[in-house]
Formats: C-alpha cells, sequence, structure tokens
C-alpha cells in the first residue's frame, strides 16, 4: 500500500498541495503538502502521515475554525475542532470521514478546487473534512439562503482559492448548469454544495419550490373568542360564530388528512437557476464512483412524433414560413401551412 501510495504523489510534492481521492467508491484521500504549507483536518478523521524526512519535527496543534458563528448558528463547539498539520519538509497524508459523526451512515469523499471566481456554499456543519490554510481561503456561516426555513442554518460560505475535501451522504455528483435558463428541482435534503458569482448571485437564483398534486389551499381560519368582547360574557352569538370557525377548522383539518392519504406528503424542492455548479449527494448507503458530472440535456422539440405523408409533401410545396428566436439568440424558420397553426 505505501508504495502504491508513494509512487503515485512523492512526498517531494514542490511548492503547492495537491489533493487526491485514492479508492472507488472514494472513502480515503491522500494529501501531498510541501514543506512549511499548514492543512487543516477535521478532529478524527486524519489517519495516517509519512514519506516526511524527520516525522519528529511534524507539528500537530488543534485550531478552532469559525468557533464563534458555529456556536451562534450550529450550537456546536464540535464542528469548528481541526487540526493543523505542519512540517518543515513535505509529508503525505492519509484522510477520511469521522466515523464518530456519521454512524451508521455511508459516506463518500469529494474533492473542490477552488479558483477563486466564484463563492461556494456548502451544506453541514462537519462536511468539510480537510483544507488549505492560506490567506486567501476563508470560510463564513451563511444564514441569508432563502431556503433556510428548510435547511436551517448549517451552510458556510466559501471564498477563495484553495483545495478542500468535502464529506457527503452517499454518493455525490458534480451537475453543471450551463445557462441561465438552464434549471432544476433538487429535493433538499440532498444539496450538498452551489456555487455562484456572488453571494448575490447565488440568492437570487435559488428558491423554495413545493411540489404537490394537491389543488386545494385551505384559506386560514382564527378562532374567535367564546365571549363578547364590552360585556366579557357568553352570549348565544358568540357561541355560534365560535361554532362555526372551530368547524371549518375541524373541515380543513379533515380534508388535508385525505389529501395526504391520496396524494402523500408535498415534497420540498428547491429551484436553482445557472449557470453555477451544483454539487448533490443521494443520501443513500450505496456510494458509487464520484468522478462523474452531468449536464443538463436539451429540451426535445415540441412536435407531433407522426406525420402523415400528405402534409409532408404539402409542407415542402408551402409558400409561407415563421420564424422563432431560440433562448440562444438564433433565429429558425419552419414552413408552415397556416400561419394559424405555427403556434408561435
Amino acid at each position: 500500500m505505501s508504495k502504491v501510495l508513494s509512487h503515485e504523489i512523492p512526498s517531494f510534492a514542490g511548492t503547492r498541495s495537491v489533493f487526491k481521492l485514492l479508492n472507488n467508491p472514494p472513502t480515503i484521500a491522500q494529501l501531498s503538502i510541501p514543506p512549511q504549507t499548514p492543512i487543516l483536518i477535521r478532529q478524527g478523521c486524519l489517519i495516517s502521515l509519512y514519506n516526511n524526512n524527520d516525522s519528529n519535527k511534524i507539528s500537530l496543534t488543534k485550531q478552532f475554525v469559525n468557533l464563534y458563528n458555529n456556536i451562534k448558528f450550529n450550537h456546536s463547539i464540535q464542528s469548528s475542532r481541526f487540526i493543523q498539520v505542519r512540517s518543515p519538509h513535505s509529508f503525505n497524508a492519509l484522510i477520511s470521514t469521522n466515523n464518530s459523526t456519521n454512524k451508521n451512515i455511508q459516506t463518500s469523499l469529494y474533492h473542490l478546487n477552488l479558483s477563486g471566481e466564484t463563492d461556494w456554499q456548502i451544506w453541514g456543519k462537519d462536511s468539510i473534512v480537510a483544507m488549505e490554510q492560506n490567506t486567501s481561503l476563508s470560510i463564513t456561516n451563511s444564514d441569508s439562503l432563502q431556503f433556510n426555513k428548510y435547511k436551517k442554518s448549517q451552510f458556510n460560505v466559501v471564498k477563495g482559492r484553495g483545495n478542500l475535501i468535502l464529506n457527503g451522504q452517499g454518493s455525490i455528483m458534480k451537475l453543471d448548469l450551463k445557462n441561465s435558463y438552464d434549471e432544476i428541482l433538487i429535493d433538499y435534503k440532498n444539496l450538498l454544495a452551489i456555487n455562484g458569482k456572488s453571494q448575490l448571485d447565488i440568492k437570487e437564483n435559488i428558491s423554495n419550490q413545493l411540489v404537490s398534486n394537491n389543488t386545494y389551499s385551505p384559506e386560514s381560519i382564527p378562532l374567535p373568542s367564546i365571549t363578547d368582547k364590552l360585556t366579557r360574557q357568553v352570549t348565544p352569538g358568540t357561541v355560534f360564530n365560535y361554532t362555526i370557525a372551530l368547524t371549518k377548522k375541524l373541515f380543513n383539518l379533515l380534508r388535508r388528512i385525505y389529501d395526504i392519504s391520496k396524494y402523500g406528503t408535498p415534497v420540498n424542492f428547491i429551484q436553482i437557476k445557472g449557470p453555477r455548479t451544483v454539487l448533490i449527494q443521494s443520501y443513500n448507503n450505496a456510494i458509487m464512483d464520484n468522478n462523474t458530472s452531468y449536464q443538463l440535456q436539451p429540451l426535445l422539440e415540441d412536435k407531433p412524433s407522426r406525420i402523415s405523408q400528405i402534409q409532408e409533401r404539402s409542407l415542402e410545396n408551402s409558400n409561407l414560413s415563421f420564424a422563432y428566436v431560440e433562448p440562444n439568440g438564433r433565429v429558425q424558420f419552419k414552413k408552415t401551412l397556416k400561419f394559424l397553426d405555427s403556434n408561435i
């Protein structure tokens, strides 16, 4: 094992850190660190240190990252506990997820290389397993996204340049939304990370979407006081109004129970618009290869699948055409028998 790892990434890594996922599914990562370069590793995630000329000079120091905000938003000190690893010589490190914080859950790792051109929002107080400690890379908590009522306040804002190793539940897939016409609905619990040109850009292109086949929307019915406001006594009129309101609320409750039994509970989706990159976690116990990315396929044309030979011949001989502009700005011309059928 040691020979293979040393051959893949030598300990003399040069002047930059190299992060690499090893096995498949990716549950272990290897870090190749140059001299005097500090690396932060979440407490409990460090497996091994090797390929160092003098292991006695490797420094391991406990550090608290973003402590105040983690106490404020997550009510946890554990989320801030990291170990700073540093050495005057280059070295390699093996890291994995912290099993003590992910009991009975299959997790996998993902390597995120930040160029500094975009901001990232990463969900999960324990999702960042390792990162470079430099003046460019910064991490703060976020409570500004519109869907925090579902995801609470466990988003971390990551800005700058550097390498990170993320931890997700199940498999992790990268999804690229190429332009502003690309959009996707994601179950809120499956969103791991999202990027954008700025925090405002992310906030303006993400929103809650409650998906349900139920079209019935009950009105909110407040219960009136059972006593008269002036006399402060129970009267037949106040009892009647209270009974009517209570009956309506009971009807709404029964209607809700019926709708849930028929349509199921509504699904809380998050609507995300491009252009941006999204990381999705499968949230199951089966882990597949994480080294995959996916792009939204173009929409199929809205045209009938079968056209009679007579219609095809008539279209070929027609002198009428209509034009429409595609989302990318390209103009298309198509023949039609009459403009009323062109559906433009």
